[in-house]
């Protein structure tokens, strides 16, 4: 998780470009799959995605 001070901080640097509008986002993806072969359990898997983005928005263009 980002701390509030690097969140300003980052959002105060963006909207100084000359951005209307800043936001980070972050997500964070579990997945699990098993898979039988002929009755038997062949193969079990699990994971995690995650990522953090910024968006920048001038007027209606995507910066």
């Amino acid at each position: 998780m980002l701390s509030n001070s690097l969140i300003e901080m980052t959002l105060h640097e963006a909207l100084s470009t000359g951005a209307d509008f800043a936001e980070i986002f972050c997500e964070e993806t579990k997945h699990s799959s098993l898979r039988m072969v002929n009755g038997d359990l062949d193969q079990a898997l699990s994971g995690m995605d995650s990522g953090i983005g910024l968006r920048l928005w001038r007027g209606e263009q995507s910066l």
